[in-house]
């Protein structure tokens, strides 16, 4: 059978990807992918595991594994600065505010040097972590890992696709399915159907942890500040206007720091965000029906564009940040080249 007699025939091109899984399908590896390929699908099973695939996975998984590594220690980085600095503003106030009303020695003689002393702890805790922050930089090396990992999975289905100097007309073989629908159906499954499973579930994730925040984080600093304030009452630390002065120190404290939280997790700005990629994903693949029937009649050029304009939404905030990057770079770059054009003139 020729492939224009495949192409013609009710055979289903999505069908020869094999089972969808969606708790598996969302990981990027080709070699599974061909694993799962019907016998006539050869063809595409031949792509997926050449080299150059392999290659751009090896960069994919290195990149990935970084960005991982980098998330990871912002995140913890950050998450105890918020602790160190919320503990040492509410020691800081008790110190401040604790005093004896009746001018007798008691316990309060003795705490306050330890308090001072916690909380000159906990400031340098804040000092050493910014400090290691500003050297280590694991936001900004989180991101561009992030920005290479993507680079390079878009890179993947495209070169897949043939859209990147390489049409892979030498991998069909008399008997295969013909490989362009193959192309278009893979791309559709293991990256436009994943990043809209993402960009969707994600993003209504995101939403609500950002309300979780301001509703259970509200009610928790009131509770906070209500409990310290009887606390102090209760032990007479200090006179009224100190008790009251607890309660109104610890409420922008805390409030502070579940804000600090929520930004470290970036859960307002990734709900809205993603909520956008999704709007504009799901506007961009309304035409998959048509594109499915140009590529049954091999028009690459249609399939071609449709897998670009679908991975510009995807690569967009990803190309933005390494185009800021290069723009914060050039400037030092600029500075040196003109250094050394003043130190060896022509």
């Amino acid at each position: 059978m020729t492939g224009q007699d495949l192409a013609a025939s009710t055979t289903d091109p999505a069908d020869l990807l094999g089972e969808e899984d969606p708790g598996s399908d969302w990981k990027l590896d080709p070699h599974s992918h061909a694993e799962k390929l019907h016998p006539e699908a050869a063809a595409l099973k031949r792509v997926l595991e050449h080299s150059a695939i392999q290659e751009i996975m090896d960069r994919y998984r290195r990149a990935d594994r970084a960005a991982n590594e980098y998330q990871d220690a912002y995140k913890k980085l950050g998450r105890r600065e918020i602790y160190l600095a919320t503990v040492a503003a509410i020691l800081g106030a008790i110190v401040l505010t604790i005093t004896d009303p009746s001018g007798a020695s008691n316990w309060m003689d003795g705490a306050r040097p330890v308090l001072l002393l916690l909380q000159i702890l906990c400031a340098g805790g804040v000092a050493g972590i910014k400090f290691y922050t500003d050297r280590t930089k694991p936001y900004v090396g989180w991101q561009k890992q992030r920005s290479i990992a993507e680079t390079a999975r878009i890179e993947l289905f495209e070169t897949v696709a043939g859209m990147t100097g390489r049409d892979w007309e030498d991998e069909w073989q008399e008997g295969d399915y013909p490989l362009l629908p193959l192309q278009l159906e893979y791309f559709v499954r293991y990256q436009l159907n994943v990043q809209l499973s993402y960009y969707d579930g994600r993003g209504k994730q995101h939403a609500a942890a950002a309300k979780r925040f301001v509703s259970v984080g509200a009610i928790i600093t009131f509770v906070a500040a209500i409990a310290g304030a009887a606390i102090a009452a209760g032990y007479d630390i200090g006179d009224t206007v100190s008790v009251a002065s607890i309660a109104a120190l610890l409420t922008p404290v805390l409030l502070t720091a579940q804000t600090g939280l929520s930004r470290i997790n970036q859960d307002e700005r990734n709900a809205a965000r993603y909520e956008i990629t999704y709007g504009h994903l799901r506007r961009r693949s309304a035409g998959l029906s048509d594109v499915r029937h140009l590529a049954q009649a091999a028009d690459a050029k249609a399939v071609h564009e449709f897998i670009r304009l679908n991975d510009e939404v995807i690569s967009v905030e990803h190309s933005e940040w390494i185009t800021q990057q290069n723009e914060i770079d050039q400037p030092e770059n600029a500075g040196q080249e003109l250094e050394d054009e003043t130190d060896n003139p022509a």
